[in-house]
């Protein structure tokens, strides 16, 4: 395919990191690894993209997100191996927090987001250098090949689309604007600086952090940058193998993932489109019926299971908002009478409401 013609910080602490050699220039791409309690991972990580950094001016930042005393440790003594990486540490859990925090530190006008537990190709960082040189003026973010790794070859059959883009497959050949369909995940990426300023960076109330499997910071994202006018491209120049653990091809991980999914979804239409989440969520508790009384006479790769399990989450967190608020609203009442009714004693309550 032909090619296009190039048309606030997170508070964190740095820990450790020798000098970068090339200090004084700036450079043209910073490498922004997220990893929370994986430091074999990303020791795997920085040992196949190191040695691709002789030929460029880049730089790689680790960032530790509050991992544990054994896996902090770790990733010091990792990190003190590589002269030209830098490990920042964020005392708080969470995706999103961790990848402002990145791209606070960066020096670059373009950011490279690679997950811990991928494994990039020999070329990557030559095809991104040149990607970043040759995408359009108005692209603000490129995505690229996710090629799953499975430490035991799954039954293919049992696994349909919407359990596949969970688990970060991304198999799209050549290069091409996505925006108005994209097939994006922005833990193997290329984002430009100013397009992520523009938009305040990632959404801190979506996105893993630790305890769920809280997702949709990237849906989010790539809905503001195109509300701004940019684009979004993919590109099978970029490659990477990512891991996919054993208990990712369990039904119920994908049941859970799909139910967070829907979480997700509707704390995004909080933020975009506020005033349709209790209509859509609505829908989606009509639709859930002959969903239930159809998911076990059809195929498992039909999915239903997934879409029930989605429209679950969504109407969860849709009625999550307004009981929240209701238990607020009565709380305020109850904590200011509280004194009163122990200061009466026996039968204060029923004193206080006239019986």
């Amino acid at each position: 395919m032909k090619h296009a013609k190039i048309p606030q910080a997170d508070k964190a602490r740095e820990v450790k990191g020798p000098k970068l050699p090339f200090a004084a220039v700036c450079p043209d791409l910073s490498i922004i690894i997220c990893t929370h309690n994986r430091s074999a991972l990303t020791a795997r990580l920085l040992k196949a993209l190191t040695p691709q950094l002789k030929a460029h001016a880049a730089e790689i930042l680790v960032i530790d997100s509050a991992s544990h005393n054994d896996h902090r440790r770790a990733l010091i003594d990792i990190v003190a191996e590589f002269a030209d990486v830098q490990l920042i540490r964020v005392e708080e859990k969470g995706v999103s927090l961790a990848r402002n925090t990145g791209v606070a530190h960066a020096r670059s006008g373009w950011i490279a987001f690679i997950d811990d537990d991928e494994v990039p190709s020999e070329d990557w960082l030559d095809e991104a250098m040149t990607l970043v040189r040759r995408l359009p003026e108005d692209c603000a973010a490129c995505g690229g090949v996710v090629i799953p790794a499975y430490e035991l070859a799954p039954d293919m059959g049992r696994i349909g689309p919407r359990w596949r883009a969970f688990l970060g497959e991304i198999m799209a050949e050549g290069e091409f604007d996505q925006t108005e369909r994209p097939q994006f995940g922005i833990g193997h990426s290329l984002v430009r600086v100013c397009a992520l300023e523009q938009v305040g960076g990632f959404n801190r109330g979506l996105g893993r952090d630790g305890r769920s499997l809280l997702s949709g910071e990237e849906v989010l994202l790539l809905i503001q940058l195109e509300a701004r006018g940019w684009r979004i491209w993919h590109s099978d120049r970029i490659r990477v193998w990512h891991d996919i653990e054993p208990d990712r091809l369990d039904r119920s991980w994908a049941r859970r993932r799909s139910y967070w999914e829907g979480i997700s979804t509707a704390r995004i239409m909080t933020v975009t489109q506020p005033g349709k989440l209790t209509s859509s969520a609505i829908t989606a508790g009509i639709k859930s019926l002959p969903l239930m009384l159809t998911s076990p006479l059809l195929p498992v790769r039909r999915e239903i299971d997934l879409r029930l399990a989605f429209n679950m989450g969504m109407v969860t967190e849709a009625l999550r908002r307004p009981l929240n608020s209701l238990v607020r609203m009565v709380s305020v009442p109850i904590s200011l009478a509280m004194p009163t009714c122990l200061s009466i004693g026996t039968g204060g309550l029923q004193n206080l409401a006239g019986f």
